[in-house]
């Protein structure tokens, strides 16, 4: 597949339990994403669309120094979104390795105090042995929703420096239908 084929955008929509299906695949230095089944946004109560909380983004990257905060794993705990642009882990991360970035873009109009459960899978492999890995991270909006548009970035560490070639990833981004009530 060609480099400018990795950098396509592919937008589509399901209709049963997902909202939106976003494939995105980015050829970087470190390693290439093959196959890239992209994220989707699906709602666990239905009168909480996440049109604020919109997955914009995802590449090939490496953990950032200094590392960021990790986010939650724990439903009835999420980690605060600060009020600013900013970056979590989504895993145990060491400075500098390989890792999946997933962008997100948090809208003026998210609604205040709000969870959202994050469910990522990626598959990869190391040398000659393949890797599944998945997980789940809650987050919780601000107090006052934000006055602009704010990025976050969120990285999966490999738990590798080199030598990883990432073949899948996805993540499915779930409203909660209260603090601490999550699918």
């Amino acid at each position: 597949m060609s480099v400018a084929a990795h950098r396509s955008r592919r937008w589509g929509f399901a209709s049963v339990g997902l909202v939106a299906l976003l494939a995105v695949g980015v050829v970087s230095a470190a390693f290439v994403i093959q196959s890239s089944s992209g994220g989707a946004g699906g709602v666990q109560n239905g009168l909480a669309f996440l049109s604020h909380w919109q997955q914009t983004g995802v590449e090939s990257s490496a953990t950032p120094t200094p590392r960021p905060a990790a986010l939650s794993g724990i439903a009835a705990a999420p980690t605060r979104l600060a009020a600013v642009t900013s970056s979590y882990l989504m895993d145990t991360a060491t400075s500098g390795d390989e890792a999946v970035e997933w962008v997100f873009t948090e809208s003026v109009g998210i609604t205040p105090n709000e969870e959202i459960e994050i469910q990522f899978a990626v598959q990869y492999t190391v040398g000659a042995a393949t890797h599944t890995s998945t997980g789940t991270v809650y987050l919780e909006s601000q107090t006052v929703a934000p006055g602009a548009a704010l990025t976050f970035d969120l990285y999966w560490d490999t738990g590798a420096a080199t030598g990883v070639t990432l073949l899948s990833e996805s993540e499915i981004s779930q409203a909660c239908s209260s603090v601490g009530t999550c699918p």
